[in-house]
């Protein structure tokens, strides 16, 4: 179906990707972490949130991973998420649970 414009452009290759896994929190990281709580609102995005909280919006997949929300058409307006603190150490958590079971880090 698109391989003409593709071809026009000079496409040779699409990947696709899947949705990452999505890593559970447990016990022992849920207390190292202050929690705070966001109502989800008109015009946010994870993007948004992790510029606003972490002061960089590339940390967007940890407020979707903690939240165990995948994509944002998930959250309904109103909704409570979560934004973990501090961000070292729930970045380092998820990074050696990636590890471990060979998950892609943000990987969605």
């Amino acid at each position: 179906m698109y391989y003409n414009k593709f071809r026009n452009r000079g496409v040779r290759k699409v990947v696709q990707y899947g949705t990452g896994v999505i890593l559970p929190t447990n016990e022992d990281i849920m207390s190292k972490l202050t929690v705070i709580e966001h109502n989800w609102s008109r015009g946010d995005h994870f993007y948004k949130l992790a510029a606003q909280y972490y002061d960089d919006p590339s940390y967007w997949w940890i407020i979707a991973q903690f939240n165990q929300m995948p994509t944002e058409a998930n959250i309904s307006f109103g909704q409570r998420i979560l934004i973990p603190n501090p961000i070292e150490t729930i970045l380092s958590y998820y990074e050696t649970r990636a590890a471990s079971n060979s998950v892609p880090r943000g990987g969605y």
